[in-house]
């Protein structure tokens, strides 16, 4: 310790020396250009001092941030778009928007139609729809996460929601599943690779647009709710000789319904009282989906049409009992989603 102690003071003393010899070697010189500095009048004179870059970062930092809240306003509805007089009304989505939406989902309904075209082809259509109607609720939470990551916690409430859509829509999927729609390899490569390229796309349009994200998503789910419907009007008698799965009674028989009731949002297609499904046959178990695919419709076209999830509240986890409200027990407070 000694040694390495030595060694540091030796260094030291080195640089040490070596600066006071540069010094001295321009003594005279610096000496009277440090004197000459101070008896100027010009140095005497009162200059504007600069300010402090901690200062200016912090200034520049405002400014960013005031441009940010311009392009992401609350309501989530008109980012880059004119502002509106009134904040309590949304404008109206351009047509244009809704233009290219529907293009889309048209398009992508009809490659569909021609790929699953097939008899006995329904359950692996509906395992693909299902794997990809997940991913723009990914999507959603990605990039509402981020702007809280950025200070902007005004739709913090919606992760929620899009949350509950997305654990719905899960079990969707496991139905599907348990029914035999992944068991092909072609299903499950174009299902999963779809779903990769859906979630970037959705990412982007999202952040640009998010209502326009939210409406293109609408039309995606009024087709799911739709394709549902007519498998169910032309399967009925068979769908009723098939037990239910496994996966479906778990879920939609549960004794905890707090995510099942969360995304039960929209007033318009909220029922009088919370939904407790009973399973008697494979035919209940589609119902049950469609039902809820047309709340996701309803939720989204909320979303595009006020620029909030819903007008009603969302229940919150202690009135979510099978228990509590099949015992006829009133109806608990709820939270009004936060916008």
């Amino acid at each position: 310790m000694l040694s390495r102690f030595s060694v540091f003071a030796a260094a030291a003393a080195c640089i040490f020396s070596v600066e006071a010899s540069a010094f001295s070697l321009a003594g005279p010189g610096l000496a009277s250009g440090f004197a000459a500095r101070r008896l100027s009048p010009s140095s005497c004179s009162v200059r504007p001092a600069a300010a402090p870059l901690d200062l200016r970062m912090q200034g520049s930092i405002t400014i960013a941030r005031e441009k940010l809240k311009e392009l992401f306003r609350k309501d989530g509805t008109t980012w880059g778009g004119p502002k509106p007089k009134d904040p309590e009304t949304t404008p109206p989505l351009d047509d244009a928007t809704k233009a290219f939406c529907d293009y889309l989902v048209a398009t992508l309904k009809g490659g569909m139609d021609v790929i699953y075209a097939g008899k006995g082809r329904d359950f692996a259509r509906f395992y693909v729809l299902e794997t990809v109607a997940r991913v723009p609720y990914f999507a959603y939470m990605s990039v509402l996460h981020l702007y809280e990551s950025l200070g902007m916690h005004g739709r913090a409430s919606w992760i929620k929601v899009h949350f509950a859509e997305a654990d719905n829509e899960l079990h969707h999927l496991l139905i599907m599943e348990s029914l035999g729609g992944s068991d092909r390899f072609e299903d499950r490569f174009f299902a999963k690779n779809s779903a990769l390229l859906y979630y970037w796309a959705n990412v982007i349009f999202y952040m640009v647009h998010p209502r326009g994200a939210y409406y293109m998503m609408s039309l995606i789910e009024d087709h799911a709710h739709d394709t549902y419907g007519k498998f169910l009007e032309s399967n009925e008698e068979k769908l009723k000789t098939l037990p239910v799965p496994q996966i479906a009674k778990k879920y939609y028989e549960a004794e905890d319904m707090y995510l099942f009731d969360a995304f039960h949002t929209s007033a318009r297609a909220k029922p009088a009282s919370p939904r407790r499904p009973r399973l008697e046959s494979l035919y209940d178990v589609f119902c049950c989906i469609r039902d809820d695919e047309h709340q996701h419709r309803s939720t989204l076209h909320c979303l595009v049409e006020t620029g909030k999830p819903a007008g009603n509240a969302i229940p919150v986890r202690q009135g979510s009992s099978r228990k509590a409200q099949e015992g006829g027990v009133p109806p608990v407070k709820a939270e009004e989603p936060g916008v």
